[in-house]
């Protein structure tokens, strides 16, 4: 893993995350999670006249899959990394079991907060599947501390 600081990232850097297959056991855990038990996300035959043709995994549960992701990328010597806001989130395409999902963030704009001692950070993030379609995206900002002078 690599420790990350405020000064080492630059406007339009990507950083792309590991690979995770999604399985059975995401569609059941999107359920309990998110307390929505809908036919389309756990009843095959039920999903089998959908566009995707099978039972399609949570928005919800997509979006805490990315922010795990985003926790394992986002990896900084200071301590102190907190998630400000989600923007213009949006889904694009269905996933089902089997799918391979990677993460792959883009720095969008960095600044210093105005006492100076931390950083804002706007990421682009897009969540990628096997045939690299984003199948989420958004923005996403972060500040992180320890940014001050001499550090």
């Amino acid at each position: 893993m690599t420790l990350l600081s405020y000064d080492m990232l630059s406007p339009e850097q990507k950083l792309v995350g590991p690979g995770r297959t999604i399985g059975e056991t995401d569609f059941s855990m999107g359920c309990m999670v998110t307390g929505d038990w809908h036919p389309v996300h756990c009843d095959a035959v039920f999903a089998r006249d959908t566009p995707a043709g099978k039972p399609v995994l949570h928005g919800g549960y997509l979006t805490a899959i990315m922010l795990g992701m985003t926790a394992g990328l986002l990896t900084f010597h200071e301590p102190v990394v907190l998630l400000l806001g989600l923007e213009k989130w949006a889904f694009r395409a269905p996933v089902v079991a089997g799918d391979t999902l990677h993460l792959e963030l883009t720095l969008h704009s960095k600044r210093r907060s105005s006492s100076g001692d931390r950083g804002i950070l706007q990421f682009r993030q897009q969540l990628l599947n096997q045939r690299s379609e984003a199948v989420v995206e958004g923005i996403s900002s972060h500040m992180v501390a320890g940014t001050g002078p001499g550090k």
